[in-house]
């Protein structure tokens, strides 16, 4: 999850290369299950520093698409969730099954 302090990585080209890496180890699956989201699961504070992403105008697009792929699990989205959300935020899965159900 080294991909996760995108802040030290210099060039714009390298910042997407490891947005790149994250997201491909996001996708990992092995047994049915996703070690990566199993990493970010137990260390809520990676999940904190891709949220606080957003406060540097250089890596924030960065971080915006590192913050869409933990959206994909519904796991993590308990943890992206602001305290104030009155309804659980569905995860884009879910998300485009009630689309398609209307």
């Amino acid at each position: 999850m080294a991909a996760v302090c995108v802040y030290a990585i210099t060039g714009a080209q390298a910042r997407k290369d490891a947005v790149h890496i994250f997201h491909t180890s996001m996708r990992f699956e092995e047994g049915g299950a996703h070690p990566a989201v199993n990493i970010l699961t137990a260390r809520p504070d990676l999940v904190e520093r891709i949220i606080g992403g957003y406060n540097t105008q250089d890596v924030a697009l960065n971080y915006g698409a590192m913050l869409r792929d933990c959206t994909h699990h519904d796991t993590l989205n308990r943890c992206v969730q602001p305290p104030f959300a009155p309804v659980p935020m569905a995860s884009s899965r879910n998300l485009s099954l009630i689309i398609s159900a209307k």
